[in-house]
């Protein structure tokens, strides 16, 4: 089985960042709003009673959103007198997932069938924080102020974490051997990646949706 996904529901999780700069704390605060998530998914199933099944799928999915952020930042010259700063930019995230699916024939025809689909998740993911998606830019002699600029640069930070899915499937044949699935499933797996020794929490969860071609052999 081979198709399209996407990721519909939004999702906006915060960011707080402590990091070591001249001696003293920096931190970064913001948010990044990603919206829909296109994606492709390869999967596999082994029919196991006739109204059961088990199978396993990858997907692969990369999107962007827009990260609003607040730095504080100490002064390279007088202790305990932070500058701070404003900036936007945009920031990417990268995410593969394998899925354990189970199935559950709900009802069924001549030609279709509607199933209830879920099971674990092993999730891996690559996003952008703050501190990957701006520069500060120091002002000049005395150094009062700072600036915040978009990094140019796509790398992100990285986590791996299990999670789940759960939803349903509706699968129309259109002879013996091929057919094609429409879903929807709820997927929710948290990722927790250390930075600078401050632990993160992420989230990519939400409602996708795909369609996919259906081979039997």
């Amino acid at each position: 089985m081979a198709g399209a996904s996407a990721q519909v529901s939004g999702n906006s999780p915060t960011q707080a960042l402590t990091y070591p700069l001249y001696g003293e704390k920096a931190t970064a605060t913001g948010q990044v709003s990603f919206g829909v998530t296109p994606g492709v998914d390869f999967g596999f199933g082994v029919q196991l009673k006739k109204r059961f099944s088990l199978g396993a799928g990858v997907s692969f999915s990369r999107g962007s959103g827009q990260l609003n952020a607040t730095f504080s930042v100490p002064h390279p010259l007088i202790f305990s007198a932070n500058r701070t700063a404003d900036g936007s930019a945009t920031a990417h995230r990268s995410i593969t997932n394998l899925d354990i699916e189970f199935a559950f024939v709900l009802a069924s025809g001549k030609a279709w069938r509607v199933e209830a689909v879920g099971g674990p998740t092993l999730s891996w993911i690559n996003q952008q924080l703050a501190t990957d998606s701006l520069s500060i830019v120091e002002g000049d002699y005395p150094y009062d102020k700072i600036t915040l600029q978009p990094s140019g640069s796509s790398a992100g930070q990285s986590d791996s974490s299990f999670g789940g899915q759960i939803g349903m499937r509706l699968t129309r044949q259109f002879n013996r051997r091929t057919g094609v699935t429409l879903g929807v499933r709820w997927r929710a797996t948290p990722f927790h990646p250390e930075v600078a020794g401050t632990v993160q929490q992420l989230s990519a969860s939400g409602v996708h949706v795909g369609g996919a071609i259906k081979f039997v052999f």
